[in-house]
């Protein structure tokens, strides 16, 4: 600093960093201009001069007060994780008040934090701030992981939960990763354990189906377009997920777990809505072929209405039933109320000629079938032809 005076008026210049210059040059101009004092400003490579002219007591009171206003000194070397704890802690600010700082917060491209004003409350701040350095670096927890954890980790809305998380608990903490291996800090080790607990708990790690292995059909389902556009719409939807075939299995999950059920109902929802599995419907007597034969339509009608394939069984009397599961129940409701539409009749035939006739052209009893929309089969009891008749629908 250097001052030229006369009797009457006096002139005093200093330089400031262009940083501390942007956060105070509000104050320092309104400063000048209430005590009746000239203020210059000039540009100089990363830094700014001022000047002040005036009446000689005037200029020395100006400059006692800028003095206390504009002293400024620097932390350096400082992590990265340092100063992100500090700022998630509101340190920073808690310094301004407490020491009565006119700034005091960190150059993060530079790695340093600064602090202006009166020079002997900075020397208290930067002594703190220096204790709370060593103690965010002694108090790290240490634990690997591996992925696809350390992709969940990294998205945007899992550090916020945790951050809110942290918050509702009522402590701070950072964390930091590099090759797998995550370090979490924060004012003391207890609560660093706590931290890495709470990160443990947020992220949910599982398999679908758990309790079982798909089965052939459902394997198959997830090399189909309507399952790609599954699973991206749920990890577009469901921020941060990740969804991931084991060998045809199962699925491994990994997001955060308060979208855990949100996440498994609809994959539940998806599999029974989409993956036709095979139901077998037993039938009784001739019902079935009765059906076939005569009233095919009611099966197509069926599969239109449920989407599903209805077949006959190799056992002709049988069904083979291809649908989902979500209309498994009402399909089954469905052909059990086709099937018992079909009466059933016995009779028995006394007539001699007519039961060697049944014998001797076993086509007879087709030919009436047919000719009746029903179904006819022959036994013989106790000597007797007897005749079963489904039909009369």
């Amino acid at each position: 600093m250097e001052e030229f005076a006369t009797t009457k008026c006096a002139h005093f210049e200093k330089s400031i960093t262009t940083h501390t210059f942007s956060c105070l040059k509000g104050r320092l101009r309104a400063f000048t201009t209430s005590t009746g004092a000239t203020y210059h400003e000039h540009n100089e490579s990363g830094y700014k001069k001022i000047w002040i002219v005036g009446v000689k007591d005037v200029v020395e009171r100006v400059r006692s007060q800028l003095e206390k206003l504009i002293g400024e000194s620097t932390i350096g070397d400082v992590h990265m994780y340092q100063i992100e704890y500090m700022t998630e802690a509101g340190f920073f600010e808690t310094m301004k008040k407490m020491h009565h700082l006119e700034v005091c917060e960190p150059l993060k491209s530079e790695k340093k934090i600064v602090f202006v004003g009166d020079p002997s409350a900075m020397k208290d701040a930067k002594h703190e701030l220096q204790v709370m350095l060593q103690k965010i670096t002694a108090s790290r927890y240490i634990q690997r992981k591996e992925d696809p954890f350390i992709k969940i980790f990294h998205s945007e809305n899992t550090r916020q939960q945790l951050s809110d998380l942290l918050r509702a608990k009522g402590f701070t903490a950072v964390y930091t990763e590099s090759h797998g291996t995550f370090t979490v800090y924060s004012d003391n080790r207890e609560n660093a354990t706590r931290a890495m607990g709470c990160l443990n708990d947020l992220i949910w790690e599982g398999r679908y189906p758990d309790d079982r292995k798909f089965e052939e059909c459902e394997k198959q389902c997830l090399s189909t377009p309507k399952w790609r556009g599954k699973k991206a719409e749920l990890e577009s939807k469901t921020k941060p997920l990740l969804i991931q075939s084991m060998d045809g299995h199962s699925l491994q999950l990994v997001g955060l777990t308060s979208h855990k059920e949100a996440v498994l109902k609809e994959l539940r929802i998806f599999f029974r809505k989409t993956v036709d599995r095979e139901f077998k419907f037993k039938g009784k007597g001739k019902r079935v072929s009765c059906l076939f034969a005569f009233k095919a339509d009611i099966y197509h009608d069926l599969e239109k209405q449920f989407s599903a394939k209805i077949k006959q069984a190799e056992h002709l009397d049988d069904l083979v039933i291809y649908a989902t599961m979500d209309v498994k129940e009402g399909l089954l409701a469905a052909v059990s109320k086709a099937h018992d539409s079909v009466r059933e009749d016995t009779f028995t035939v006394h007539a001699a000629a007519m039961i060697q006739q049944i014998k001797v052209n076993k086509s007879v009893l087709e030919d009436i079938g047919k000719n009746n929309q029903c179904i006819i089969t022959s036994h013989e009891d106790g000597g007797h032809s007897s005749g079963n008749t489904d039909g009369g629908m």
